[in-house]
């Protein structure tokens, strides 16, 4: 019975000599014929293995095909599980921060720093009221970043780079090389320079105030529904002003230097014929278009406004079809077959001086333009003084001041072309 084993093995393997197939079918008509009593029992017993391998097999299939199920439901269903997980870090990122407040409230810095989840972060949760408040708990401020990402623009189009000082020196491409092609023993042409210029990113201290009365804040330290408005108020409000300084700050004073400013000359117009944003027309959108480089128009995407959209959406081709096309699945909405984002801060069909005004830009924005971080993000208790025009001793009232650094530079001006209208 050995033998018989061993022949079904090399069968198996592919390594059965003709000698051994001849031997291996003579094995199998004596076990079909049952005439051997020992090689009867040797087939009882062999038939009674095979039922337990086929049994231990079919268990085997059916635990794999449950894992293949739950599996697929991941693949296909991905939202439910995802959107589980996502909600439940917040929700720990939230109750961080409510047990943090409520420390923080107390006076108690050894509880303050036992709400903090990320162990790197447990040795920066120093400062006092009179430096400028406590650094925040990370899972804090990323849920705020996180949040400002879902309600604001900007950092849906550019990259976002950490910063740890205030001041980052960054290079920026300010030219492209050119190839040639030149026969055996020709000269070279004259050569071309993959030109770079040197930007520095500076992160300007914003500071956004939440004010609440007393009681409100005593009632509420561990509530988590109050700290996640906390968050999406204070996301919002960092989200309006960060767009608001990304796209059309002027460069003075505090103010960054935006993607739209008249003064960020390393970047290309593309001029209408009309002098008003809601005048230009579907070739010219087109012709805008293909002014920039195969590469950067295959990443393209628009940046306008909403009363400017509404215009170009009435636009027709020459084929009468609208240029506009409606999302469909999981492809956006497109405008002459390219995505669009749009933005309440940037040129709006209402301004009043339209005349010789970028109003939209097409491009790739993520290539453009740089987001700097600094990885900190404080928190100050206020109980005196007047905030946003409220005294919050005479009213007893408190007021939450969150404190980030972030700034912008538009790194590769390439990268991006205006609509502006004529002058």
């Amino acid at each position: 019975m050995n033998r018989f084993k061993e022949l079904i093995a090399k069968q198996a393997a592919g390594t059965l000599s003709e000698a051994e197939v001849k031997e291996l079918a003579a094995l199998e008509k004596t076990l079909e014929d049952g005439s051997d009593p020992q090689i009867s029992a040797s087939k009882k017993e062999l038939q009674a293995a095979i039922k337990e391998a086929n049994a231990g097999m079919a268990k085997d299939i059916e635990a794999l095909e449950k894992k293949l199920d739950k599996v697929s439901e991941k693949a296909l269903y991905p939202t439910k599980s995802l959107q589980d997980e996502a909600d439940a870090k917040k929700d720990d990122s939230i109750k961080s921060f409510a047990e943090f407040m409520r420390a923080y409230k107390a006076n108690d810095r050894v509880a303050m720093k036992a709400s903090i989840v990320d162990a790197q972060a447990k040795g920066l949760t120093e400062g006092t009221e009179s430096e400028g408040g406590f650094l925040v708990p990370t899972e804090f401020h990323r849920e705020v970043l996180r949040t400002v990402e879902q309600y604001g623009v900007a950092r849906k189009l550019f990259r976002a780079i950490p910063m740890g000082t205030d001041k980052k020196d960054i290079t920026a491409l300010t030219g492209e090389p050119v190839a040639y092609r030149v026969g055996e023993a020709s000269a070279a042409p004259s050569a071309s320079t993959l030109t770079f210029g040197q930007l520095q990113l500076i992160a300007k201290k914003t500071i956004c105030n939440v004010i609440g009365t007393s009681e409100l804040v005593e009632d509420n330290q561990a509530d988590i529904a109050i700290w996640n408005l906390v968050i999406e108020r204070v996301a919002q409000a960092f989200a309006l002003l960060e767009d608001t300084q990304f796209f059309t700050g002027n460069g003075t004073g505090n103010n960054d230097l935006g993607l739209f400013a008249s003064t960020n000359g390393d970047l290309t117009d593309f001029v209408i014929a009309g002098s008003t944003f809601a005048t230009v027309t579907a070739d010219e959108l087109l012709d805008m278009q293909f002014s920039v480089a195969g590469s950067i128009r295959a990443r393209g995407k628009y940046l306008l406004h909403p009363t400017v959209f509404a215009s170009i959406r009435k636009l027709k081709g020459s084929d009468g079809h609208y240029i506009y096309e409606a999302p469909n699945g999981t492809t956006p909405a497109t405008i002459w077959g390219k995505p669009f984002e749009l933005s309440e801060v940037v040129p709006a069909t209402s301004d009043g001086s339209q005349g010789g005004t970028r109003f939209a830009s097409f491009g790739d924005h993520n290539l453009a333009g740089v987001i700097g971080d600094r990885r900190n993000m404080t928190v100050k208790r206020l109980t005196e003084g007047t905030v946003n025009g409220v005294n919050l001793a005479d009213t007893d009232q408190e007021a939450l001041q969150t404190t980030s650094r972030s700034g912008y530079a538009t790194v590769f001006g390439k990268a991006i072309v205006f609509a502006k209208t004529a002058a």
